[in-house]
C-alpha cells in the first residue's frame, strides 16, 4: 500500500532514488578519470590551459578503479530499478549514467587517437 507520504510526492522511502543519484556521481568520477590526458588537451585547444591542468595527473592512476566503480554503480541502479519501480526522474538518471559511463570507457578505450586527434586540431592553430 502507498503511504500518504507517497502519493502526495510520488516519492518513496525505501531509498530507490539514492542509487540512480550514486549512478550519476560515480560516472561523472569515470569521466574524469579516464580523460586526463584527453581533457587537458582539449581545454588548452579552447584557451583554458594553464598550470592547474598538471593536477589532473592524479587521474591516470584511479581511473580504471573509478571506471569499476562506476560500472558497480550503474549495474546495481538498474538491477534496483527492474526489482522496483522507480520514478521518471530515476530512470533518465540511469540512462545518462549509463551514457556517461559508455562514453568513458570509449574514451579509454581510444585515448590515444583522440589525443593525437586533438593534438593536430592544436598544430593546425
Amino acid at each position: 500500500m502507498f503511504s500518504v507520504f507517497e502519493r502526495s510526492t510520488g516519492a518513496r522511502r525505501d531509498g530507490a532514488g539514492l542509487l540512480p543519484g550514486l549512478g550519476l556521481a560515480a560516472t561523472g568520477a569515470a569521466l574524469l578519470g579516464v580523460s586526463c590526458c584527453a581533457l587537458p588537451l582539449a581545454l588548452s585547444l579552447v584557451g583554458l590551459g594553464g598550470a592547474w591542468l598538471a593536477h589532473l595527473a592524479i587521474f591516470v592512476t584511479v581511473g580504471p578503479y573509478l571506471l569499476a566503480g562506476a560500472s558497480i554503480a550503474v549495474i546495481a541502479g538498474w538491477w534496483v530499478a527492474f526489482h522496483r519501480r522507480p520514478n521518471q526522474l530515476g530512470l533518465a538518471a540511469l540512462g545518462i549514467a549509463t551514457i556517461g559511463l559508455t562514453l568513458a570507457g570509449l574514451i579509454r578505450l581510444y585515448e590515444l587517437e583522440l589525443n593525437h586527434y586533438l593534438a593536430s586540431l592544436w598544430r593546425a592553430q
